[in-house]
């Protein structure tokens, strides 16, 4: 006659896996009957697109670049009073889409020192978009989003004939510099034109006990178009 715990040990081989199926059959039966949960609400929905206020104080900027300081997380990357990079949470130059008046412009001059905007004087600066994120397909390339400018210029009326005109100035002490822009319109219901001409110019930068060498400026812009 064999020990009594010989016999039990053959026995539990077989009684284990009996246990563990009983102990989940309750989970089983838990997972067949899930409750259904309706959650109600309303998303929150976060326009990619921010419109900025250009304003009259345009007029004082020498550098459009410097609107890009009123987007959240944005800032201008500063190469020179008229060298700025749009910069936004840390990318800039070429990571940054920018188009004017619809057109994506290349950089010029060595490190980008002639940027998209460089084209685009901030007095003459009619509206500033900026898209967030990762630029769409119809926007161009654009890693750390996309600007969309447009200048000020002419557009169409519902018959009459329309005349307009804008005129924009405005200095900074620091480097006695000032800004002019002026932009004049006719349109029609058919036909429209309209001139556009700005200046910026300033001496040396005044800083502490003396000037900043080599950052003085000068541009001439002017265009036309019908």
């Amino acid at each position: 006659m064999k020990p009594l715990y010989e016999r039990q040990r053959r026995v539990a081989p077989y009684v284990l896996p009996g246990v563990a199926v009983a102990c989940l059959m309750p989970f089983v039966s838990m997972a067949d009957h899930v409750p259904e949960i309706l959650v109600v609400g309303q998303g929150v929905y976060r326009d990619r697109d921010l419109d900025i206020d250009v304003g009259a104080a345009s007029a004082a900027l020498s550098d459009s670049n410097a609107l890009m300081a009123r987007v959240p997380g944005g800032a201008n990357n500063s190469n020179g009073p008229l060298s700025g990079q749009l910069q936004y949470r840390g990318l800039f130059g070429p990571r940054v889409g920018t188009r004017v008046n619809g057109a994506a412009l290349q950089a010029a001059g060595p490190n980008w020192m002639d940027s998209p905007l460089h084209y685009a004087p901030a007095g003459l600066v009619e509206s500033f978009r900026f898209s967030r994120g990762l630029a769409s397909i119809s926007q161009g390339p654009g890693l750390g989003g996309s600007a969309d400018v447009v200048l000020k210029g002419s557009s169409f009326t519902a018959g009459e004939r329309e005349l307009r005109g804008d005129l924009r100035m405005g200095g900074h002490s620091a480097d006695s510099g000032y800004g002019v822009s002026a932009v004049a319109s006719a349109a029609n219901a058919r036909h429209r034109a309209h001139i556009r001409l700005a200046r910026d110019d300033g001496d040396d930068t005044e800083a502490g006990d003396g000037r900043i060498a080599g950052t003085a400026y000068e541009r001439d812009y002017y265009g036309v178009g019908y």
